[in-house]
């Protein structure tokens, strides 16, 4: 057993996740990169573990952006790459300063840090600039930040409905970690309680149940022909919350949120919302404008590893009660929308009547 992963007793002292240091610093998110390969997690048994058939070789090499299918591939190497193999010498360093980001001071950056990491403020920047488009970007749980790019963690794919979880509990480390209610039903805060054991009742039959006291993390768990396991050792700092394990073929991969898109508006004609793509996407309805996949896959290239998994939400929700942030298309202006009536009175005057769906699916 990893017990770096463990708490030694109900009497012992809480751990800190490794590479955090102090909070509201952009030096926060800009310490040595961190290993966003996905490198394994040591087995309970201390040895290896098992080795993966669908692994791919070492140095695989990034495709370059093309027609769609060269897309697809490319961003599908992305997301593989980021959890199996390593990142590719071309990716940019997800800490470094670019070019845009000396736009920014890191007082402004910082202010945006309950909404995504300060230092990819201005990586979203560029891209809203790249593609002439506004990005809005809905308020993400910010103890999610930290796990982001780590080794043994992933961003919430679109068939992971379960909620993140709003605090941790005594010794465990569960705050903005998928984490089962019924486990760790204190990890949940006032109503997110509610949603949290309606979504778990709901999709309980895509995780795998295995035994209390069972560290999925140091098993081979190939055949299993469900795509997301629990931490069941009540020993471990992750004790209830939910691995991704696709049906055995990845390591284990703790689950933190991701970056959830309000909407890409075109500067050129923001008033027209065009005509979302509907199609399926590992069994869930999904809907994405235009400008979704190719923006998805430039940002994911920037990052070094996926955090946008799905379109965005205007094309299948009304407005709502959210925060959203929202970067326009000159690279520079940043405002934050704080509420269902400033994200109303933006559509209506900044992106010129611009109307979402108009009836929840």
């Amino acid at each position: 057993m990893n017990s770096s992963n463990c708490i030694p007793s109900p009497q012992g002292t809480r751990s800190s996740p490794s590479g955090a240091v102090e909070d509201g610093t952009l030096a926060r998110w800009q310490s040595p990169r961190p290993d966003v390969t996905g490198s394994s997690t040591p087995r309970a048994d201390g040895e290896p573990p098992p080795w993966r058939e669908n692994e791919p070789a070492e140095g695989s090499v990034r495709t370059e952006l093309g027609d769609p299918w060269d897309m697809l591939a490319s961003h599908l190497k992305v997301v593989l790459g980021s959890i199996l193999a390593g990142p590719w010498p071309e990716s940019p360093p997800f800490w470094a300063e670019t070019a845009e980001s000396k736009g920014f001071s890191i007082d402004e950056i910082n202010q945006y840090g309950e909404y995504i990491r300060p230092n990819h403020v201005p990586l979203f920047a560029a891209g809203a600039k790249q593609f002439q488009v506004y990005v809005l970007i809905r308020k993400t749980n910010a103890a999610s930040l930290e796990y982001m790019g780590r080794p043994g963690y992933t961003g919430k794919r679109l068939d992971c409905k379960w909620k993140t979880a709003n605090r941790d509990v005594g010794f465990y480390r569960l705050a903005g970690l998928v984490a089962s209610p019924e486990i760790q039903p204190q990890a949940f805060v006032g109503a997110k309680l509610e949603s949290a054991w309606r979504e778990w009742r709901q999709h309980q039959e895509l995780i795998l149940r295995l035994p209390e006291g069972t560290d999925p993390t140091g098993m081979d768990l190939r055949g299993s022909r469900k795509p997301y396991a629990l931490q069941m050792n009540p020993r471990h700092k992750h004790y209830g919350c939910v691995v991704w394990i696709e049906e055995g073929i990845l390591q284990p991969r703790y689950i933190h949120a991701d970056y959830d898109l309000y909407a890409l508006v075109p500067a050129a004609n923001p008033r027209q919302r065009a005509a979302p793509r509907q199609e399926e996407m590992l069994g869930v309805a999904h809907s994405a404008g235009p400008q979704w996949f190719a923006f998805m896959n430039w940002i994911d290239q920037q990052l070094g590893f996926p955090m946008i998994f799905h379109g965005e939400q205007e094309h299948f929700l009304p407005h709502v009660e959210d925060d959203v942030i929202a970067f326009f298309p000159d690279g520079k202006t940043i405002r934050l929308l704080k509420g269902k009536a400033a994200i109303e009175k933006f559509y209506a005057v900044t992106l010129g009547g611009r109307q979402p769906a108009r009836s929840a699916r």
